[in-house]
């Protein structure tokens, strides 16, 4: 082959594959184009939904189920009644531009989703959805399902598939908010305000509800309250169990979100615990439970209860409507010891009675008492004990809490032996009167039992 053929062959080829790099490219493009034309207007959808809504309306009671393609492998729809559209904006965090529009008095009513993102909204007409006042249809190999309800002047919207939520997940943690505690303290009038000294958390995981609570100071005791939401109450769950220590305590809860126990409804306040550091009651039966901290140095707590039998997943719009929040918030303080006896003054070879009372600090106690006659203390916080010789003694309690000690003393009078059963001024002389309980003002607690003066 003459090389000038074989130039000619090369541009040849090389004017061919231009030719079909620009068909594949501007093909392409057109593909695109048309895809988009497609996931920008869905017309058809709209005026077929918007037909169907308007035809179902009059045929009041039925129910009919609508069936539509929908391009650009959208993931799914939401659906909102505006007339709640005050409580509905607030679920919809993820998804702000649903919320601005409902905020902007905009009639869009019925969103397309895909990867988050809206990509499509329009008004379908006057709909009727119930709680929570939105649903949310599954958008399955391109194809929608919804049934439509009749009900007049308005028109119901159902899913298909009555258990499938698109935004739901099976865990959900969130910090609780100061709101949280102003829609709570309507209902508890007197256990307000807040203390931010508590960081609380909730986690919900499949039915199990468990918030962590943790301070910054160690606490003497506080209150949880944890509302339930009706979401929830009403219709998802028949059952929550309470579970401390190991322990399950299982309650029913009816259609109306109140809870029962053998077929009653619990009284305001019944008590579900009341043992030693926690008490949890259920202050109302819709519910409104409450958990009563107490104890030492109260740092980290956890609050565990479960919904059984749930009818259906909670959607993440409902785990959003938990309300919980800490009241009566009382710091642990600084240790302190106080040591009382009984009595303060005594006969010749009876026995008086020392009792160390330690108070706050951030552990568990020690006590020592000496009881200032030179005898070995004792590692007790009640103790009786005689005196072998008359005198004034100066006994002592001391307490720690592993981080600091504190220490309270007191004098005692022991009464000279020739004194008998009778006792003795400060003095040690010896008085014919008796010991007055009801005089603790007089000096060494000395009164006259005739006429209940001090002596």
């Amino acid at each position: 082959m003459k090389k000038s053929q074989i130039n000619s062959h090369v541009i040849t080829c090389f004017i061919i594959a231009i030719g079909i790099s620009l068909i594949l490219i501007f093909g392409y493009k057109a593909w695109i184009f048309i895809k988009d034309s497609q996931c920008k207007h869905l017309t058809i959808l709209e005026a077929d939904l918007k037909d169907s809504i308007r035809i179902q309306s009059t045929d009041i009671g039925s129910r009919k189920q609508f069936i539509a393609d929908i391009p650009c492998n959208a993931d799914f729809a939401f659906a909102i009644d505006l007339d709640r559209k005050d409580y509905v904006k607030e679920s919809f965090q993820d998804f702000p531009i649903i919320k601005d529009s409902i905020e902007s008095g905009s009639k869009s009513n019925f969103f397309v989703v895909k990867d988050k993102e809206i990509i499509e909204s329009f008004d379908i007409g006057n709909i009727d959805i119930s709680y929570p006042y939105y649903e949310c249809f599954d958008i399955k190999r391109g194809h929608i399902a919804i049934f439509i309800e009749g009900k007049g002047a308005k028109t119901g919207l159902l899913q298909s598939d009555a258990k499938y939520d698109c935004t739901f997940d099976k865990s959900y943690s969130s910090e609780l908010a100061p709101k949280d505690l102003s829609i709570i303290c309507k209902d508890i009038p007197g256990e307000c305000p807040e203390d931010d000294i508590l960081t609380i958390s909730r986690t919900i995981d499949d039915g199990r509800i468990t918030v962590d609570i943790s301070s910054k100071e160690p606490l003497k005791e506080f209150k949880f309250w944890e509302e339930l939401p009706k979401c929830v109450s009403e219709g998802i769950t028949e059952n929550i169990d309470f579970i401390f220590a190991g322990v399950n305590e299982k309650y029913e809860i009816n259609e109306q979100g109140e809870i029962i126990k053998d077929g009653k409804l619990l009284a305001p306040g019944y008590t579900v615990l009341n043992s030693p550091g926690l008490e949890i009651k259920i202050e109302k039966p819709d519910p409104i439970m409450k958990w009563h901290f107490s104890g030492f140095n109260i740092q980290n707590e956890k609050i565990i209860y479960k919904l059984e039998n749930l009818k259906k997943e909670i959607t993440s719009d409902c785990l959003r409507q938990f309300r919980g929040a800490a009241t009566k918030v009382i710091k642990q303080g600084a240790l302190s010891a106080k040591l009382y006896s009984t009595p303060t003054a005594m006969s010749f070879g009876s026995a008086v009675n020392f009792n160390c009372i330690g108070e706050f600090g951030i552990g568990q106690y020690s006590y020592s008492l000496d009881f200032g006659d030179n005898s070995m203390p004792v590692t007790a916080q009640n103790y009786d004990y005689t005196f072998a010789s008359e005198g004034i003694y100066h006994a002592t309690c001391t307490i720690s809490d592993g981080t600091s000690t504190e220490s309270d003393s007191i004098s005692v009078l022991r009464c000279p032996q020739n004194c008998g059963s009778g006792i003795c001024d400060k003095r040690g002389v010896c008085k014919s009167n008796e010991w007055c309980d009801e005089r603790e003002d007089c000096e060494n607690n000395l009164c006259n039992t005739k006429n209940n003066e001090c002596s």
